[in-house]
């Protein structure tokens, strides 16, 4: 080996690191400016990765002594980990008050072992019941299971997009809002009567962005935002909306009616797994307004579908509840 092949050896550590951190400041822009395009709402998927990264650069360049570099890191750093920052665990809390526990889970339109969803609902005794990718094939085999849960909203599909919501309490005002020719999906809107009181509650299942149904796919969750928009509070927003948190079209949705992901406090939890494989991705989403205390928040079992079911406990606040 030459002196010259050395010489190549020795910088080829930095310049790795000078491409890496230039990769990572790239990546990180697009996600910020993901408002710009729809397929830069994909990378905001991945602000965790980043923090892990940015760290992983900021050690790098601290190291060799090259501040610059460093300075470039830690700004990658904070601005990724002020996303992260909000969903670091902390112990859960309850206030005084009734809990409402709510289940939702994306089960596969294509779900060959159909009598574990009623099993796994059962194993949580939720007291609303939001069930996703609810085919005509499903509908007829299992909805007869769901005779408990007298109030219902349903509106089945060939395929993937349909929706079934059921409730232990009264349903009043509901209302599915389907445009066939331009939004496609069904979206539920109704209040519910629970323990003397009401809230209302807003739930769908978009598209995922791809090449195909990317502009479709914003356009699902904006129409979304709309509805959200003239509900009153307290205010519940479900569903499978296959985006991160972070995508400009859940920021928007979530500004719609001032809602915060009830995720915040209980960890980054993914639901969606390819082949059921880690690490997965953060689609499915339950926001509420300021009313809402979150007491506990958790994945069910990854169990014949490619999404793991959410389970939320909630409980209202006099007031507005004060938030860690």
């Amino acid at each position: 080996m030459g002196r010259w092949d050395i010489a190549m050896f020795k910088f080829r550590p930095k310049s790795v690191a000078t491409l890496s951190t230039l990769t990572l400041l790239l990546l990180t822009i697009a996600a910020f400016g993901s408002r710009i395009v729809w397929y830069f709402d994909l990378l905001t998927l991945f602000h965790l990765p980043y923090v892990i990264w940015a760290a992983v650069s900021l050690a790098f360049w601290t190291g060799a002594r090259r501040w610059r570099w460093a300075a470039a890191a830690l700004i990658l750093l904070l601005l990724n980990g002020a996303r992260v920052l909000p969903y670091i665990p902390k112990t859960a809390t309850s206030i005084e008050g009734e809990t409402l526990r709510i289940y939702l889970h994306n089960v596969y339109y294509g779900n060959q072992n159909l009598p574990t969803i009623r099993a796994d609902v059962d194993k949580y005794n939720p007291d609303i019941v939001l069930l996703m990718e609810y085919s005509d094939a499903i509908q007829q085999e299992i909805e007869q299971e769901f005779d408990d849960y007298p109030y219902r909203l349903i509106r089945p599909s060939r395929f993937a997009m349909g929706n079934a919501l059921f409730s232990k309490y009264p349903l009043a005002n509901s209302l599915i809002t389907q445009n066939r020719e331009t939004t496609r999906i069904a979206i539920f809107q109704t209040d519910v009567q629970w323990h003397g009181q009401s809230f209302s509650l807003v739930a769908g299942h978009t598209l995922p962005p791809q090449p195909k149904w990317g502009a479709l796919h914003r356009l699902q969750i904006e129409t979304i935002g709309e509805i959200v928009a003239t509900q009153s509070s307290p205010l519940i927003v479900m569903g499978d909306f296959n985006a991160s948190q972070w995508a400009y079209p859940m920021r928007e949705l979530m500004n719609s009616a001032d809602l915060r992901d009830a995720r915040q406090s209980f960890g980054l939890r993914s639901t969606w797994f390819f082949e059921g494989r880690w690490p997965g991705l953060m689609l499915d989403h339950l926001l509420v307004s300021d009313e809402w205390h979150v007491a506990n928040f958790q994945n069910g079992e990854l169990n014949f579908s490619d999404h793991t079911p959410l389970i939320i406990d909630l409980q209202l606040c006099e007031t507005a509840c004060q938030h860690n």
